[in-house]
């Protein structure tokens, strides 16, 4: 929930930023816009094809991590100055890829780590987060490229998504080795003293 409460306020702004993008960073028009959107849609489209073909036995149990992190890296790439259409198209290709996967993953990993008691109060709140967080990564969105420039929009969230996602894992992990798991249970409990 942590990671998906940053993906989705600094990573899911393309439709704030992609506009101002088109015009004032890659200097184009409404065409040049339809082909951001266009192929942002052909990335989730691919993704969601990808998805369906592998389902859940995607190998890595950090995909969401990595998802992430990857999605934050291809953001900060937009700051290199190349102010090509191209390049551009390669990356929301990748991103709407990696963005249609992360959401999937998501929400599949929380169904079936939920009890079906809790079912319903758990998925509001993947709701919750995954459209109610927007607005407020839009407002910071359109702070950010009114105050230092359109071009830094994209690599600000990034950045944020980046830096927030690597200090929510080294918590978990710091949190991971001073507890030990009980199999087949979603309880943690301290690891007894050495000696004992």
């Amino acid at each position: 929930f942590l990671i998906m409460a940053v993906v989705c306020t600094f990573s899911f702004n393309s439709n704030v930023i992609l506009p101002v993008f088109a015009k004032d960073v890659l200097l184009g028009d409404e065409s040049t816009y339809s082909l951001l959107m266009s192929v942002l849609g052909l990335g989730s489209l691919l993704g969601a094809l990808f998805m369906a073909s592998v389902g859940k036995d995607i190998p890595s149990k950090y995909f969401l991590v990595l998802a992430g992190l990857s999605m934050g890296i291809l953001q900060m790439l937009t700051l290199i100055p190349l102010n090509s259409t191209t390049y551009i198209v390669i990356i929301l290709i990748v991103f709407g890829f990696l963005s249609l996967c992360f959401l999937n993953r998501a929400n599949a990993r929380i169904q079936l780590n939920t009890d079906d008691n809790y079912r319903g109060r758990v998925m509001s709140i993947y709701v919750l987060i995954n459209t109610g967080s927007t607005p407020l990564g839009n407002a910071f969105t359109g702070l950010t490229m009114d105050t230092i420039g359109e071009k830094y929009g994209f690599f600000c969230n990034g950045l944020i998504t980046f830096v927030l996602i690597l200090l929510f894992f080294f918590l978990y992990k710091q949190h991971y080795k001073k507890a030990r798991v009980v199999p087949n249970k979603h309880e943690y409990y301290p690891v007894p003293p050495e000696g004992n």
